[in-house]
């Protein structure tokens, strides 16, 4: 209806499973000859392939999946069903969220996604249907599984496409009006896309995440640091090799050579180091890409061979570096006066030490600001993972039910599982759920009080729940009661937590007990029965845990749990898995089983931030490490040029300790005039960094005072090997020329 819109497409996510998985099944006269636990599966419009420019490797894309109860799968997904068949018309089967049968036939292939692809798929069903769950799709403008993709015209602008969206529908007015809040479609631009991360949170739907930006950043500003502190490093260490290439200038500049040809002469040969450093870092990086890109977790693939814009940057990269590394040293060590250079009266120019001085400074300073982000983000890692979350999710088993079969029913196999498994000692608590906390696909229901439906609706993460499920969970009943075991008796009492009471207005949680809600869509009331401590998912996350829990008889149909939670008490886990596997058979039969372990999927919420506290880590020390090499140079050419003043303070009786101490403490002055760079630096860029979570660390004065003092023992220990090493040498061998 907007003539602004060219085409548009939608996706959404299969809602079967759990975690963003579903079960697919092959099947010959009633016999699973194929199971099988597939991710990225979603219903899309006919219309998808065309596009998003997709091609089929078999089938017709105009017409693959305009029919219901059809499905394109990928090349992987079709050498797993069929191997070595033709998968055109035949027959998948899943389990709707209903336990319905759902069977459709394949009518297409197409190559697997590239890995570096925003949208991800594995599986797509047609979405040629009226009606999921009992949703009527095409007039549930409220209904959050969507992603609809649309192309505008050229010359369209995307603000005003909005608003003559949200003109049309019209539809959420009324919701509008009962909830007290307002509604409205929100549009993102697609080139934005790969880094979407919503609200800064996980979201139900898997396909809309891809990657994070910030994280780019941080090791693109991690790269630069380490090439300008090799830069310096560079310099510092060639104006050190300057002394024993002084009568080498003396002697080209007697022979004729002009300051010019020396300069150029000097040029070549940085920039034959650059070259020759190049293909070495170009040789490491191809021999240890796939190995860096498992480390963090990453699918990328080498192609810059055949993009210009990378070797143009290369080279650039080369000449820039040949300048900045070479300008200063080449015009020093040209400037060498033949005359005094033969007489060996060379001396230190004091300019130069100053510059020297001022890049160890630099180098410093960074290598400060690396030292406190490797401290601040581990301790943040650290805190992150040994947070209490008002959880338990050890040793807790998750079974999801997706697969059983209609006549069984999830609640029919919990109670018959719960009772085989009861009296064998290897289990402490078990109970039933529509999900789990941490889990993305938490559904969102809005309420208010009954006494004051003025007030503007809140939207609540809520939950369906079976007996025992908290204390199974770890999770505290602060007041009330729990739910009985008999759920027809609680089909319209629901729990909150702590913080759902005070989103509702009670200034103290005990004040909810017996106190109404309302669900202005459907006018329906329900009473709070019970109160439990607040508790976190992930401390990555703004909105943590959810606030409402009800039985499964308040969402109207027992299919709602899908998943079985198992609290062993057993430290032999090994052995409790096998009684499950073995029960659950006895029970079951042939249906497929499945499980994880919460504290598992729990811990690879950091997976993220423990690959960049590695990587970083790694990279930093590198640039630490190059640092000291800098600081070994400017050591080595201190005590190179000042042997003669070493000797004679020997001879008048300074001790080795002594004379370290004395070219020592100018360094450690260089350290602290370095933290006043690196220490607000690192304050600031970090604290950008942590307010990225929620929950996280302060910064303190061990954050500041620790790296500096690392700094100053990195220093005292760098320049001591070369102080204590000159330091020892027979006074006579220093001064026998004088």
């Amino acid at each position: 209806n907007i003539p602004e819109i060219e085409s548009s497409v939608r996706l959404i996510e299969h809602t079967s499973g759990a975690l963003g998985k579903v079960f697919l099944r092959r099947e010959e006269n009633g016999k699973v000859i194929f199971y099988a636990e597939q991710t990225d599966v979603y219903l899309a419009d006919p219309n998808i392939f065309k596009f998003f420019s997709l091609h089929l490797l078999s089938g017709d894309a105009e017409t693959a999946l305009k029919q219901p109860n059809t499905v394109v799968i990928t090349k992987s997904v079709a050498d797993k069903f069929f191997p070595n068949e033709d998968p055109i018309n035949k027959i998948l089967t899943v389990l709707g969220p209903d336990l319905s049968r759902e069977e459709a036939s394949v009518t297409g292939v197409i190559a697997d996604p590239p890995k570096n692809s925003s949208i991800q798929f594995s599986v797509l069903f047609s979405l040629q249907i009226t009606k999921i769950s009992g949703w009527n799709i095409d007039e549930s403008w409220s209904a959050p599984w969507f992603k609809t993709y649309f192309k505008l015209r050229h010359g369209s602008n995307a603000a005003d496409v909005g608003k003559l969206i949200n003109r049309l529908a019209e539809p959420m007015r009324k919701s509008e009006s009962q909830l007290n809040m307002k509604l409205a479609v929100q549009l993102f631009p697609f080139r934005d896309y790969h880094f979407f991360r919503h609200h800064n949170t996980y979201t139900i739907e898997q396909i809309q995440f891809t990657g994070d930006k910030r994280l780019l950043n941080y090791f693109g500003i991690l790269g630069g640091l380490i090439v300008l502190v090799s830069w310096a490093n560079y310099i510092n260490l060639t104006t050190a090799r300057a002394i024993g290439r002084a009568k080498e200038v003396g002697l080209r500049k007697v022979s004729g050579a002009s300051r010019k040809n020396l300069i150029w002469q000097f040029f070549l040969e940085f920039l034959s180091i650059n070259v020759v450093s190049f293909l070495l870092a170009l040789t490491m990086t191809q021999l240890l890409f796939d190995v860096f890109a498992n480390i963090i977790g990453s699918s990328a693939q080498w192609v810059f061979w055949s993009s210009p814009v990378f070797w143009a940057i290369i080279c650039g990269l080369i000449i820039l570096s040949t300048i900045i590394s070479g300008v200063y040293p080449a015009l020093v060590i040209s400037d060498y006066k033949p005359v005094k250079v033969l007489k060996g009266n060379f001396a230190r120019s004091q300019s130069g030490v100053v510059l020297r001085k001022g890049l160890v400074i630099f180098q410093f300073g960074l290598s400060v600001f690396m030292i406190m982000s490797i401290y601040v983000i581990s301790k943040q890692l650290f805190f992150m993972q040994q947070k209490e979350l008002g959880i338990s999710v050890d040793q807790i088993v998750v079974i999801p039910t997706s697969e059983l079969d209609k006549s069984v029913g999830a609640i029919n196999a919990f109670k018959n599982l719960k009772m085989k498994l009861e009296g064998t000692g290897h289990f402490k608590s078990f109970s039933a759920s529509m999900g789990f906390p941490g889990e993305r696909s938490a559904r969102s229901l809005v309420f208010n009080l009954s006494s004051d439906a003025s007030k503007e609706a809140k939207s609540f993460e809520s939950n369906a729940v079976g007996e025992n499920y908290f204390s199974t969970m770890g999770i505290e009943l602060l007041h009330g009661r729990d739910f009985q075991e008999n759920q027809w008796s609680d089909s319209t009492k629901v729990i909150i937590n702590e913080k759902a009471a005070f989103i509702l207005g009670f200034k103290n949680p005990a004040m909810a007990i017996g106190e109404k809600i309302r669900s202005p869509d459907a006018g329906s009331e329900f009473e709070i029965i019970g109160v439990v401590n607040n508790f976190d998912m992930d401390v990555k996350v703004e909105a943590a845990g959810e606030l409402f829990f009800a039985t499964s008889i308040f969402f109207g149909k027992e299919a709602v749990y899908r998943m079985i939670l198992i609290k062993l008490s057993s430290t032999d886990v090994h052995e409790s898995i096998n009684i499950i596997k073995d029960q659950w058979k006895n029970l079951l039969g042939n249906t497929p089983f499945d499980f994880f372990f919460l504290d598992d999927y729990f811990d690879t919420f950091y997976k993220q931030e423990r690959q960049f506290a590695g990587v970083f880590g790694f990279f930093a020390i590198i640039g630490i490490a190059i640092t000291c090499m800098g600081l070994f140079g400017l050591s080595l050419y201190d005590t190179s040029s000042r042997n003669k003043e070493i000797g004679i303070r020997k001879t008048l009786g300074a001790t080795v300790s002594g004379i370290i101490w004395m070219f020592s403490k100018d360094y450690i002055k260089l350290v602290l005039m370095a933290a006043l760079i690196g220490i607000p630096l690192g304050y600031f860029a970090l604290k950008e960094w942590l307010d990225n979570y929620p929950q996280h660390i302060t910064l303190q004065i061990d954050a500041m005072l620790i790296p500096m003092l690392l700094m100053c023992l990195i220093a005292v220990l760098t320049v001591g090997y070369h102080t204590f090493k000159t330091a020892r040498i027979n006074p006579v061998n220093s001064l026998r020329n004088d």
